[in-house]
């Protein structure tokens, strides 16, 4: 099940139990993220929550991130990233600032919204 059918399904779950809130905020956001008339991948879904969260949080409205929150991948840990960080400089023998941009690379499409970029990439500058 996609991120999008399962937005879907837990807003009519929301309207079924009741919960106003819950499901105005995923009506809100599926009407967001279904504007082109195109059926969204995961990523676009995940980047839209995001910015519905920024959102909520510029307008003090955060108690609605509870109902977004939970679409979001679970983070790796730092020592999770420094490990996958060291896997990939060792397989591919990387070891100039030159192969930056190759890892940052790997970690983006394997890893997408699931680490601190910041955190990586000074942690890849201070291992090569």
């Amino acid at each position: 099940m996609t991120l999008r059918e399962q937005i879907i399904k837990d807003k009519m779950e929301a309207m079924k139990s009741g919960n106003t809130i819950q499901k105005n905020v995923l009506s809100t956001l599926q009407g967001e993220f279904e504007r082109n008339n195109k059926t969204p991948d995961d990523s676009i879904v995940i980047s839209q929550i995001k910015k519905m969260i920024d959102s909520n949080i510029e307008c003090k409205t955060e108690s609605e991130n509870v109902y977004l929150e939970i679409y979001l991948p679970k983070k790796l840990s730092d020592n999770e990233v420094i490990k996958i960080i060291e896997n990939v400089i060792k397989e591919n023998d990387y070891k100039t600032m030159k192969d930056m941009g190759k890892i940052m690379t790997y970690l983006s499409t394997n890893y997408s919204g699931k680490y601190d970029s910041k955190f990586a990439s000074e942690n890849i500058k201070s291992r090569l």
